[in-house]
């Protein structure tokens, strides 16, 4: 995947090369949004639908649409139906391929209810959720230049004049990660979420009967003063080694927790890392008067 993630991080910075070039303020939210849906769409479904080269891709049209529509939309429910023979239309042309290679295994196959299910996590992923965050770190760098400079200082160090970034060097950008950590603590991409209890419990001697739905308050967790002091600072700091032993890992929970937390946690942060690595080390943000206008 770390390939594919420079391949689409170098395509982001030459398209912002573009728009220093004309000296043109840069549509940051669209810019990112479709970096971050190239870089998805070509690790779920093994192929390029030029989101970033192609301001006018049916892709990109269709997976703006999905991510907006109301289900009660006749129109949109046929513009939904459309974006899902893309997808379909991809997995039949190696359908013959993938099912033989599950009768060799043993294993099932998917249906087209489950493929549909899984392209609806991996867009929706593409085009709110990694993006929205991503751009909040842009902000949340431009806002605080001695934390960008920190976060620059990093990169410059561990990749050098590299052209491509390796895994390791993702792994070795601590301050970076704390900074996305940090981002997604003031700003979850969830508010709140929900889990149903399938049969009667008793938990620390509470009774705890079927049917009772919990609501965890994500952001309201994050702002306790009790776990994150002056909870409404951007500290990447909170976040060293040293402080993350001495909170409850309970206390951040942007992904969820447990078996059931986000599966493409891992991937979302590798995505935001490599961007981040390649952008910082070619730009520098600065409040109002920047090349990437947030």
């Amino acid at each position: 995947m770390i390939p594919i993630f420079n391949e689409c991080s170098k395509i982001c910075t030459k398209i912002l090369d573009q728009y220093e070039m004309h000296g043109t303020a840069v549509p940051i939210k669209d810019v990112i949004t479709r970096l971050t849906l190239d870089m998805t769409s070509k690790c779920a479904f093994g192929y390029n639908f030029h989101v970033q080269n192609n301001t006018s891709s049916p892709f990109f049209h269709y997976a703006k649409k999905f991510s907006e529509f109301d289900l009660r939309s006749p129109e949109v429910a046929v513009e939904r139906n459309d974006f899902f023979q893309i997808l379909l239309d991809i997995l039949v042309r190696d359908g013959d391929r993938i099912e033989e290679s599950h009768l060799q295994s043993g294993r099932k196959g998917l249906t087209k209810g489950e493929i549909m299910g899984q392209a609806f996590m991996f867009v929706l992923a593409g085009f709110e959720t990694t993006p929205a965050v991503l751009h909040l770190v842009l902000y949340m760098l431009a806002a605080n230049d001695d934390i960008q400079r920190r976060c620059r200082d990093e990169i410059q160090r561990i990749c050098g004049d590299e052209e491509k970034i390796t895994y390791e060097m993702l792994n070795e950008m601590n301050y970076v990660e704390q900074c996305i950590t940090e981002t997604l603590r003031m700003y979850p991409p969830v508010v709140r979420t929900n889990r149903l209890c399938t049969k009667d419990i008793t938990i620390k001697g509470i009774k705890i009967k079927k049917g009772c739905v919990f609501s965890i308050p994500i952001r309201a967790i994050h702002y306790c003063e009790e776990f994150y002091p002056d909870p409404k600072a951007f500290d990447p700091d909170r976040w060293s080694m040293r402080n993350r032993l001495n909170r409850d890992p309970l206390t951040y929970v942007p992904f969820g927790y447990g078996p059931r937390n986000c599966i493409g946690m891992r991937v979302a942060q590798m995505q935001m890392k490599t961007a981040l690595a390649h952008i910082l080390r070619r730009y520098e943000m600065q409040p109002q008067k920047i090349l990437v206008m947030l």
